[in-house]
């Protein structure tokens, strides 16, 4: 692996009014969304690795008064997720996980934040910066998340006889529990998966392969 320093770049952007934004939770979405004005600016740069240290950085999401990022130190190092507060732009914790939450693997509510690693969901309580529930997925990848206070929806990659084939797992976030599995067939195979909330349904992205070679 290369040796990389880690940053976040925090850009502002304006409503007509001038208030400042941030990212709301995918309950409170609503679509079309308001229009922004003004000229966007970067507003901050948060180192997250030291400069010539082995390592790097994984997802992001916005929640619950921070932006959450999935770190890595050392090639095989420990994973890891850094709280930023919005309102300082500084780290406030460092919370140890099973492995690094990489694209697509963090998920940020006010009630919780939820990362993924192979075979595991991980609930990190916000008020405490600890976790404080875990969700095995024994014999499968989880690929993308999605999240809102009633539940985390997860895809997750499994082997069907040698194909791979996905899953949508929903997760109660009242009892941390698996409460639904959908299945999504071989068009979704960990290849470029993505997972969202919006106009009352979750959506979900594959890819459908043809029998000429890499195309899709």
């Amino acid at each position: 692996m290369l040796a990389t320093t880690g940053i976040v770049f925090a850009v502002g952007a304006f409503r007509s009014d001038t208030t400042p934004i941030g990212h709301p939770s995918p309950a409170a979405q609503t679509s079309p969304g308001p229009s922004l004005t003004g000229e966007p600016r970067i507003t901050a740069e948060i180192p997250l690795l030291d400069a010539g240290v082995d390592g790097g950085t994984g997802g992001i999401a916005v929640g619950a008064g921070s932006a959450w990022v999935g770190l890595q130190r050392g090639e095989t190092g420990p994973g890891s997720v850094v709280p930023i507060d919005l309102a300082t732009n500084e780290i406030a914790a460092e919370i140890r996980l099973r492995d690094t939450p990489w694209r697509d693997r963090i998920a940020a509510t006010d009630e919780g934040v939820w990362v993924a690693s192979s075979e595991l969901l991980e609930r990190i309580d916000p008020a405490t910066n600890t976790v404080v529930a875990r969700v095995e997925l024994p014999d499968r990848s989880i690929t993308a998340m999605t999240a809102d206070a009633a539940a985390v929806w997860v895809v997750t990659i499994g082997d069907d006889g040698g194909q791979p084939t996905g899953t949508l797992v929903r997760i109660d976030t009242a009892t941390n529990e698996i409460a639904a599995e959908i299945p999504l067939g071989p068009e979704v195979a960990g290849y470029n998966d993505s997972v969202m909330l919006g106009a009352g349904s979750v959506w979900v992205l594959g890819v459908r392969w043809f029998e000429e070679e890499d195309v899709e």
